[in-house]
């Protein structure tokens, strides 16, 4: 429900509390604190706090909602999805390593092994290099790294999981392969050796 939708709701109520049936009966003196002298002034001020502050809260509420969305969302949506590769077969694709700093910096990248559900495993390659790689950016600068795995020709077919993570990354990034069999190339979007 949107902030503004809220205010016209509370709105609404207030002003048939005030102007209805339910005004005069505030405005009976059996109801109301002598204090106030018939005035509703003073009750109205506290309650214009009370949504003031309730308005504040849902505001809060929101953008914290907002910022937990952007952190998971980030997590998940970050996937590297190398084409389909035949056993005996190479795909790779690339990443882009950015350094948002004023400062260089050096980064390390690193990918296990991806692993199939019946425990294959297949090494990966980072810039050339099985397992990872150390980067160097200078301040604001980027660079776009290869992320490959060349299947051996006995590779048992099947989808491949793993991560790419890196020493600035706040998340790491997904990593997906699809091994088709030597003999299937139906769908090959990758070249063969």
């Amino acid at each position: 429900m949107s902030a503004a939708l809220v205010v016209n709701r509370y709105a609404a109520a207030v002003d048939s509390v005030i102007g209805g049936e339910a005004g005069r009966r505030w405005s009976d003196e059996r109801l109301l604190p002598r204090a106030t002298n018939g005035d509703l002034r003073p009750i109205v001020d506290v309650t214009a706090r009370f949504a003031e502050t309730l308005l504040r809260l849902l505001d809060a509420g929101a953008a914290l909602v907002e910022q937990t969305r952007a952190a998971t969302t980030s997590a998940s949506d970050d996937v590297l999805e190398l084409p389909l590769v035949p056993a005996g077969g190479c795909g790779e694709a690339p990443v882009w390593v950015h350094n948002p700093t004023e400062v260089a910096v050096d980064v390390e990248l690193l990918a296990p092994p991806l692993v199939a559900g019946d425990g294959s495993l297949l090494p990966v390659a980072v810039a050339g290099r099985v397992g990872g790689r150390r980067i160097s950016l200078t301040a604001g600068a980027s660079q776009e790294v290869t992320v490959g795995v060349t299947v051996p020709p006995t590779q048992r077919a099947g989808h491949y999981h793993g991560l790419l993570v890196g020493s600035s990354m706040s998340q790491p990034v997904r990593i997906t392969l699809e091994v088709a069999d030597r003999d299937d190339h139906s769908g090959d979007r990758a070249g063969t050796p």
